[in-house]
């Protein structure tokens, strides 16, 4: 029973590719999902939208004290879809909605959406999209906003990938750092080369 049940949760774990660590991505874009990608499989990743906001509390004796904001994300994914689990999505794919009144006093919140990809061989390119938008009502300051992309182990996107190719300014910087290297070492080997040839020049007088 238990090879059973270790050879399903083998199986499942090649079917499947789950989510590795998340990074921080501007609120709007464009980028090409790279990694390797195999023929009709399904990958899962997601994605997490944080706002935040100061409001101060509503005072119903006051005319016009209501306050609130809303940030939302919306996504275009090349052979997938977004899962909407933010249960608010009048805007967008993710949405965060805050008030000083009512259920809607958030003042922080995160609501997390999963990706969905199937690896369909006719999808040459895994492209992704994305923008964010946001809008207040009376009195809101400090409005903050963060995406953050959660993609399979061993994806990345393609703007996150660093170069082998160290750039000009780097060769330049290890080109003089060599020069300083090679001139401290230079400078006692010719003291050492004047002191010796002082000694030989006594020891032919003598």
């Amino acid at each position: 029973m238990r090879r059973m049940i270790a050879a399903l949760i083998t199986s499942l774990a090649c079917v499947f590719s789950w989510p590795a660590s998340a990074v921080e991505i501007p609120l709007s874009g464009m980028d090409e999902i790279i990694g390797p990608w195999q023929p009709n499989q399904l990958y899962f990743g997601h994605v997490s939208l944080y706002a935040s906001a100061n409001m101060p509390p509503i005072d119903f004796q006051t005319p016009g004290s209501f306050s609130g904001f809303a940030v939302y994300s919306s996504f275009s994914i090349a052979g997938g879809w977004l899962y909407n689990a933010s249960k608010v999505g009048a805007l967008g794919d993710l949405e965060v909605a805050g008030a000083n009144v009512g259920g809607y006093n958030c003042t922080s919140c995160s609501p997390t959406g999963d990706i969905i990809w199937y690896s369909d061989p006719s999808v040459l390119k895994h492209s992704i999209s994305w923008g964010t938008g946001s809008f207040t009502l009376g009195n809101v300051s400090n409005l903050e906003a963060h995406l953050f992309l959660d993609l399979p182990e061993g994806f990345s996107l393609a703007s996150q990938q660093v170069s082998a190719v160290p750039e000009p300014s780097t060769w330049a910087m290890l080109l003089i750092g060599a020069a300083g290297l090679w001139l401290r070492l230079r400078a006692p080997m010719a003291r050492c080369t004047s002191v010796a040839g002082a000694r030989n020049d006594q020891t032919d007088i003598r």
